[in-house]
C-alpha cells in the first residue's frame, strides 16, 4: 500500500511540473506561414511546438531562442529539436509541401512567467520566424489606476477622435506620451498627474454607470465625455468643412509620430513608411525608429498632402494621410480588435494632432487593403472582362457603403473628396494591375509555348483601353486624385502604353520618319538617301499597307543602320503627340499635363541625358507649378553630380572599337580572346528587356570567368555623350564586366540585327556557334555556355 502511495504521488509531482499550454495566445507573430501549436512548460526545459505551412526551402535558424517579455535579460538558446525534416540551419527540400510540425527545446524558465517572446536571429535571407508575448500566467497589475479606466476614450460628440488613452503603466493625452506621476483614487473621482520632459498635467476623471467617462483638465475646467465605443451624431458638423483648395502644392515638414499599446523592448524598433513619388515614379521610404516605451516620430517635407502605407508586423498595412506644415500622432495597438473597433472593422483609427479629424474620417474606410489583395489574386484565373465586372461591382458596392457611412456622420468636404479619389482609384490600379500579374503567372508555369499564350491571353490594346478608361474617368471626375496612395504606380502603368496617341498618328509615324531623320545629322549611305527620296516623292493617297509591304526589302536595312535615330524620333514625335492628346482628353485641368510632360522629361533625364541651360529656361514657360519645376530641376541636378562623381571614380575600362574596316572588325574584336568562349551582348541604355538582364549576365560572368568564358556588353548607344551615358549607366547598374560602345560598324560585321538584345556565342575558334534574339533568362545563358565549353 505504501509503494502504491508513493507511485501516486510521485506522479502527481510530475504532473503538477510538467505544464502544458495548448494553442497558447500571443501579442503577435512575424510572418504567417508559422504557427504557435503547443508549449511545455518543464523543470527541466521549455518546449515550444511549431506548425509550418508551406514549407520548402524553409529552414529553422541556428542560435534561435526565447526570453522573457518586457526583459533584456540573457538570451535561452535552442538546446535540440525534434521533427525538422533537414538539421537545424540547413534549408528544406522536400517532396510534398505538407505541413512540418516540429518541437524545440530549450532552457527551464520560471514557471510564474508572464510571457516569452520566440526569436530565430536576423539574417539575409529572409523575415525571421518570431513570436512576441507569448502568455504562460494571467498578468498580474500593480498599477493603482482601475482596471475599468483602462482603454482608449473617445469624445461623444460625433467626431469620434481620441481625447485620453489610459493604460497600467503609461497615458497618452495632447498628442503626447507621459508616465503618471500621482493616481488617487477617492469617492467622487479619479485624480492622475501626468508627466513628461519636466511638465505636469492634472487630470479629474469619473467613470459614469452608463461607462461614460468625464475628463476635466485642472487648467481648463471643461469637462470632456468620452466613451470606449464610438457614437453616433448625424448632427455633428465636422470643425474644418473647407475644401482643398485649387493648388494644393507647398512644401513644408510634415510630423508622423504617435504610440503603440502593447509594445515590448524586444520587438523589431523600427518600421517605414513609403508613397511612390508621382514625378520621379521611385519608391519614397521614410524609416521611422520606436523608443523602448513604444513612441516613434518621424519627420518628412512634402510637397502637397500626402498619402503613405506602413506595415508593421501584428499590425498589417496602414494607410495615413500627412500634410505639409502638420503633426499627426496616432495611437496603434496590437490587442486584438474590441470595444474600439471602427464600424468598418478597423481598430487603429485613433489620431490626434493637427488633421487627426480628417484621418478619422477617412481611416475608417481607407484603413486595411485585405480586400483588394484577394481580388488581384484572381487576376490569373480571370479575363480583363470578368475583372472589370468585379471592379465595377466593387466600385459600386463601395459608393454604397460610403452613402452609407455618410448616414453615420457628416463627413467634410476634404474627407468626401479623398474618399471618392480612393473608390475610383482602387478600380482603376486593380484594372491596371492585370497585364502584369498576368504575364507573371504565366511565365511562373514555363511554358514552352509561352509567347503563344500570352499572344492567346491578352489582347493588349483591348486591356490598355478598359484600364486607360477607367484612369481617365477617376482624374477628370476627381481632380484631387493624386492624393491616392495608388494615384503614381497606376499612373506609371497607364502612360506606358500608347493608348492616348490615336492610331492614325501612329500610321503616320512609318512614313514621316524616313525624311525627319534624313535632316538629322547622321551618315546616310547611297540606298538610305535613294529610300528617303522615293518615300518622300509617294503621294499620301499611296502611302498605304501594301506601298509599305513593296518597299521592306530596302526599309529593313534602313532600319538596323540607324535604330537608334528612329528611337529618338519615335520617342520625341511620340511624347509630343502623347502631350497634345492628354491636353484634349483632360482641357482645362493644366496639372495632369503637367504632371505628364514632368514625368517625360524625368524619364529621359534618368537616361543620363541631363537639361542644359536653355532647355531649363524653355521647360520654366512650359511648366507653370512651381513644385512640378523644382522636382525637375532637382533630378537634373542629382543626375548632373552622378555623371561627374562617375568621371571623377570611374575604375573600369570603357573600350572604344577600333577604327578599321567592318570586315576586319569581327577578327580584330576577337583577336585578345582567342581560346575562350565569349559571349556578346548588344544592349542599349534605353532598351528595358536588356537592362532588366544586367543583374542576370553580371553573375553569369563571375561565374564563369574561372571557367574560360566571358561577357562582354556592345552598347549601341550612338548619341554626342555616348561615352558619358553608358560609363555612367554602367556604374550605377555595377557592371563588371566589359564593355563597348559601338559607332555601327560592329553590328554590320556580326551581319546586322533585327532588334535589341541580341546575343552571340563564339567558341574557342573564333566561330559564331549561337545568335538569340530577345531577353533570355540566366538558366538559358548557363546552359549555351555549358554545351559550348
Amino acid at each position: 500500500m505504501k509503494k502504491l502511495t508513493i507511485l501516486f504521488l510521485c506522479f502527481f509531482v510530475l504532473a503538477v511540473q510538467a505544464r502544458v499550454i495548448e494553442n497558447p495566445k500571443y501579442t503577435y507573430r512575424k510572418t504567417n506561414d508559422i504557427q504557435l501549436i503547443k508549449l511545455e512548460l518543464l523543470d527541466t526545459a521549455t518546449i515550444l511546438t511549431f506548425k509550418v505551412n508551406n514549407p520548402q526551402n524553409a529552414m529553422l535558424a541556428k542560435k534561435s531562442y526565447i526570453h522573457l517579455s518586457n526583459s533584456s535579460v540573457e538570451k535561452l538558446l535552442i538546446r535540440s529539436v525534434e521533427g525538422l525534416p533537414a538539421p537545424i540551419g540547413v534549408r528544406w527540400n522536400l517532396k510534398t509541401n505538407d505541413p512540418v510540425i516540429f518541437s524545440a527545446n530549450f532552457p527551464p524558465i520560471d514557471s510564474k512567467t508572464e510571457k516569452i517572446d520566440f526569436s530565430e536571429p536576423f539574417t539575409s535571407e529572409g523575415q525571421p520566424w518570431q513570436f512576441f508575448g507569448i502568455k504562460i500566467n494571467e498578468h498580474q497589475r500593480t498599477s493603482p489606476l482601475p482596471v475599468e479606466l483602462e482603454g482608449a476614450w473617445l469624445k461623444t460628440d460625433g467626431s469620434n477622435l481620441l481625447h485620453l488613452a489610459l493604460y497600467e503603466n503609461n497615458a497618452v493625452y495632447n498628442a503626447q506620451v507621459w508616465q503618471y506621476e500621482k493616481i488617487q483614487n477617492t469617492v467622487k473621482s479619479t485624480d492622475i498627474v501626468l508627466k513628461r520632459n519636466g511638465e505636469t498635467v492634472k487630470l479629474s476623471v469619473n467613470l459614469s454607470k452608463n461607462k461614460q467617462l468625464k475628463i476635466v483638465e485642472s487648467t481648463k475646467k471643461t469637462e470632456i465625455l468620452c466613451s470606449l465605443s464610438k457614437t453616433k451624431n448625424v448632427n455633428y458638423k465636422p470643425t474644418d468643412n473647407q475644401p482643398y483648395a485649387e493648388n494644393i502644392f507647398h512644401t513644408d515638414t510634415a510630423i508622423y509620430c504617435g504610440y503603440i499599446h502593447g509594445f515590448t523592448p524586444n520587438m523589431p524598433r523600427n518600421f517605414s513608411f513609403k508613397y511612390e513619388n508621382i514625378i520621379n515614379g521611385e519608391d519614397f521610404q521614410q524609416p521611422v525608429f520606436i523608443d523602448e516605451n513604444g513612441y516613434f516620430e518621424s519627420k518628412v517635407v512634402l510637397n502637397y498632402p500626402t498619402m503613405f502605407t506602413f506595415y508593421f508586423s501584428g499590425i498589417g498595412n496602414e494607410r495615413i494621410l500627412l500634410e505639409p506644415g502638420k503633426r499627426l500622432f496616432q495611437l496603434l495597438t496590437l490587442d486584438k480588435r474590441g470595444a474600439n473597433d471602427s464600424i468598418y472593422g478597423n481598430h487603429n483609427c485613433h489620431f490626434m494632432g493637427d488633421n487627426a479629424e480628417l484621418s478619422e474620417e477617412i481611416h475608417v474606410i481607407i484603413g486595411k487593403s485585405e480586400e483588394l489583395e484577394r481580388r488581384r489574386n484572381l487576376i490569373p484565373t480571370l479575363t480583363i472582362d470578368s475583372l472589370s465586372t468585379i471592379a465595377n461591382d466593387d466600385y459600386n458596392a463601395d459608393l454604397r457603403l460610403l452613402e452609407s457611412y455618410k448616414n453615420e456622420r457628416n463627413l467634410s468636404s476634404k474627407a468626401l473628396a479623398i474618399l471618392n479619389v480612393n473608390i475610383g482609384m482602387k478600380r482603376a490600379s486593380l484594372l491596371s494591375d492585370f497585364i502584369e500579374l498576368k504575364v507573371k503567372d504565366l511565365m511562373a508555369k514555363k511554358s514552352p509555348n509561352l509567347m503563344k499564350q500570352i499572344k492567346t491571353a491578352i489582347n493588349k490594346p483591348y486591356i490598355d483601353s478598359i484600364s486607360a478608361v477607367s484612369f481617365v474617368e477617376t482624374t477628370k471626375q476627381h481632380p484631387l486624385a493624386i492624393l491616392d496612395y495608388r494615384f503614381a504606380a497606376t499612373f506609371r502603368k497607364i502612360f506606358s502604353n500608347n493608348y492616348f496617341i490615336p492610331l492614325s498618328t501612329m500610321k503616320n509615324f512609318q512614313w514621316t520618319m524616313f525624311e525627319e531623320i534624313g535632316k538629322m545629322n547622321v551618315q546616310l549611305s547611297k540606298e538610305d538617301k535613294a529610300l528617303i527620296d522615293t518615300i518622300a516623292s509617294i503621294p499620301e493617297s499611296k502611302r498605304d499597307t501594301i506601298t509599305y509591304k513593296r518597299l521592306l526589302p530596302k526599309i529593313l536595312p534602313f532600319f538596323n543602320a540607324h535604330a537608334t535615330e528612329i528611337k529618338t524620333f519615335m520617342d520625341e514625335i511620340g511624347n509630343t503627340t502623347l502631350l497634345n492628346s492628354v491636353q484634349s482628353v483632360y482641357g482645362n485641368n493644366p496639372l495632369m499635363t503637367e504632371i505628364i510632360r514632368a514625368h517625360l522629361v524625368v524619364k529621359k533625364i534618368k537616361k543620363f541625358t541631363f537639361l542644359t541651360d536653355e532647355q531649363l529656361i524653355a521647360l520654366n514657360k512650359e511648366i507653370s507649378n512651381p513644385v512640378i519645376l523644382a522636382s525637375i530641376k532637382s533630378e537634373n541636378s542629382k543626375m548632373m553630380a552622378k555623371i561627374a562623381s562617375n568621371k571623377e571614380k570611374r575604375n573600369y575600362k570603357v573600350l572604344l572599337t577600333p577604327n578599321v574596316d567592318s570586315e576586319s572588325m569581327l577578327p580584330k574584336m576577337l583577336e585578345p580572346f582567342k581560346g575562350k568562349v565569349v559571349y556578346f551582348d548588344f544592349w542599349a541604355t534605353w532598351c528595358g528587356p536588356c537592362v532588366h538582364e544586367i543583374p542576370d549576365l553580371v553573375a553569369l560572368n563571375k561565374e564563369y570567368t574561372a571557367k574560360g568564358a566571358l561577357v562582354i556588353g556592345i552598347s549601341a548607344d550612338r548619341d554626342d555623350d555616348a561615352l558619358d551615358l553608358v560609363s555612367g549607366f554602367t556604374k550605377e547598374k555595377n557592371v563588371t564586366y566589359p564593355i563597348v560602345i559601338d559607332n555601327g560598324d560592329l553590328e554590320e560585321a556580326f551581319g546586322g540585327l533585327r532588334g535589341y538584345p541580341t546575343t552571340f556565342y563564339i567558341d574557342k575558334t573564333g566561330k559564331i556557334v549561337k545568335k538569340m534574339i530577345g531577353a533570355q533568362s540566366k538558366e538559358t545563358f548557363a546552359k549555351e555556355f555549358d554545351s559550348i565549353l
